[in-house]
């Protein structure tokens, strides 16, 4: 696992020969926004902020070589509230696994239909504006109405609630309860195991654990409906 970071960018750069054969990379600074998909033909899991997203899909649309060498299996997006996302999925063909942490956009229908077909597992660890039901209402609104349509393909959509207070955690437990119910609805799981954190130093202690689970925290968590 290499860790890129605002201290260690320069020297990466400087160095990145040595990390040619390297399967899983963390963008984690600004200062590293370019990179070049030829270095990283191994890459199974990439994590990386929104502007690196949209630099990569730029340079993807300006290269029409850039998937023969760049296939990275699993993401993770720790991202602001932004749209902008789906400019920057649909560049990214082989993946099969996305994980959102610690945001999420306000139209989750609009961010479904822009899931790559190759998509089978989404987790999503919203973060609501505090003490706002409405939020968490908007968030299984956009999720119904993304079952008619775009998560269909999915084997496993999994809401996770490291970044809910217990208040809206309620709600959203029982809101996605009640829509599995409702829809019949096999893949959605949800995963409330997990602490609530309530302190800045809780933050990088969960993005550790989320990078050393990145490949199966999606299997965590309960069904919330399936077939009798």
């Amino acid at each position: 696992m290499v860790r890129v970071t605002e201290r260690n960018a320069h020297m990466f750069w400087q160095q990145k020969e040595r990390f040619r054969s390297t399967r899983s990379l963390i963008m984690d600074g600004h200062h590293a926004l370019w990179i070049d998909p030829a270095h990283f033909s191994h890459i199974f899991f990439i994590s990386f902020k929104v502007p690196h997203l949209l630099r990569l899909a730029e340079q993807a649309a300006l290269d029409p070589d850039f998937h023969l060498n760049f296939h990275p299996r699993i993401l993770r997006l720790v991202a602001s509230d932004s749209e902008l996302w789906c400019n920057g999925l649909e560049r990214f063909p082989s993946l099969t696994h996305i994980h959102i942490q610690q945001r999420w956009t306000r139209d989750f229908a609009k961010f479904a239909s822009c899931l790559p077909p190759s998509t089978r597992f989404l987790a999503i660890d919203p973060a609501f504006e505090e003490g706002l039901r409405s939020a968490v209402e908007r968030f299984l609104d956009g999720i119904s109405r993304s079952l008619q349509h775009s998560i269909k393909v999915l084997g496993r959509v999994l809401v996770r609630t490291p970044y809910v207070k217990r208040d809206l955690r309620d709600s959203l437990s029982q809101g996605m309860t009640g829509l599995a119910i409702l829809k019949s609805e096999p893949t959605l799981w949800l995963d409330d195991s997990i602490a609530y954190i309530r302190s800045v130093r809780g933050f990088p202690m969960q993005d550790l654990a989320n990078e050393l689970d990145c490949g199966t925290l999606y299997f965590f968590g309960r069904q919330l409906w399936g077939p009798s």
